[in-house]
């Protein structure tokens, strides 16, 4: 079954503004951002993504009132996708088509709903992770 995923990337100007903050931490930046990544950045996006899913005429099991991803965690990364568990009826595979514009979405074009969604929560993101790392850095300091 078709899968789609939407690489989130930082711009350069944001990569030096956490690299001045992972700077002043060291050690335990890497552990902060991971967990903002898991507990906070992970769930905005999925929501953010959520509004900008195409809503089908048939009124049946649908991607936007359910949910529809699968989120998996790497070291400063996560991955999302829609989520291709159960059987055809329940699983959210028929996200690929909107997104690429094939099968019955081809006269519509594609639908970048997953890139439209990281976009509008790219500057949250961004100052959840800063926010993140100032956290550590005080927690750091505190305990000192």
């Amino acid at each position: 079954m078709p899968i789609i995923k939407q690489n989130f990337e930082l711009d350069f100007n944001d990569c030096l503004k956490l690299q001045k903050a992972i700077s002043n931490i060291g050690i335990g930046a890497e552990s902060a951002i991971n967990e903002c990544l898991k507990n906070k950045t992970s769930i905005k996006m999925a929501k953010s993504i959520t509004n900008f899913l195409p809503r089908s005429e048939t009124g049946k099991h649908h991607a936007k009132d359910n949910n529809w991803y699968e989120l998996e965690f790497y070291n400063l990364s996560f991955i999302l996708s829609n989520s291709l568990a159960g059987k055809r009826e329940n699983s959210f595979y028929y996200l690929y088509y909107p997104a690429t514009g094939t099968g019955q979405s081809y006269k519509k074009g594609p639908n970048d709903f997953m890139g439209n969604g990281m976009k509008s929560e790219y500057n949250n993101a961004v100052s959840d992770l800063l926010s993140a790392l100032n956290k550590k850095i005080e927690e750091d300091l505190n305990y000192e």
